[in-house]
């Protein structure tokens, strides 16, 4: 899977080393974060899925790029002879063209899997974490120093 696994992973573990002085500090707050990792899985599922669809086409597309390229400098005495750059020309624009469309797809659905996973999933915690721990202090489960301390790490 490319580039947004390498990101996935850094952002989890950024989450997950975080929260574990969170979760030592504030045990309540493995509640929490279970629900954020079963949606981070979810995604991942459905993501990875896509994307390895998508090295597959983005593969498939750079052979014929690759292959006309090779074709085309073999043969470029007997193509210039019949003047037939044109027709080799335009074959190797769609060729390009497919393979820019799936390698455009790949890219965007890495950003947007990434956009998600920043944009929400980390604030999303945050805020859960910090109500949780003001809940915990309400009800007298943990100290204001040790709620303070939670979200320092978190």
């Amino acid at each position: 899977v490319p580039r947004v696994y390498e990101q996935l992973v850094q952002n989890l573990g950024v989450i997950l080393i975080g929260t574990v002085g969170t979760m030592v500090l504030v045990w309540p707050g493995v509640i929490v974060l279970l629900p954020l990792v079963w949606f981070v899985w979810a995604l991942f599922q459905r993501y990875s899925t896509v994307t390895l669809d998508l090295q597959r086409l983005m593969l498939a597309c750079t052979s014929p790029v690759m292959s006309q390229v090779g074709s085309f400098l073999n043969a470029l005495d007997t193509i210039r002879a019949f003047g037939k750059e044109s027709t080799f020309e335009g074959d190797f624009h769609i060729s390009v063209s497919n393979y820019n469309r799936v390698y455009y797809w790949m890219h965007s659905i890495d950003r947007v899997v990434t956009s998600v996973l920043v944009v929400f999933c980390v604030p999303l915690l945050t805020i859960l974490l910090g109500f949780g721990t003001l809940l915990l202090h309400s009800v007298g489960a943990i100290s204001a120093e040790l709620g303070g301390l939670s979200l320092a790490l978190s």
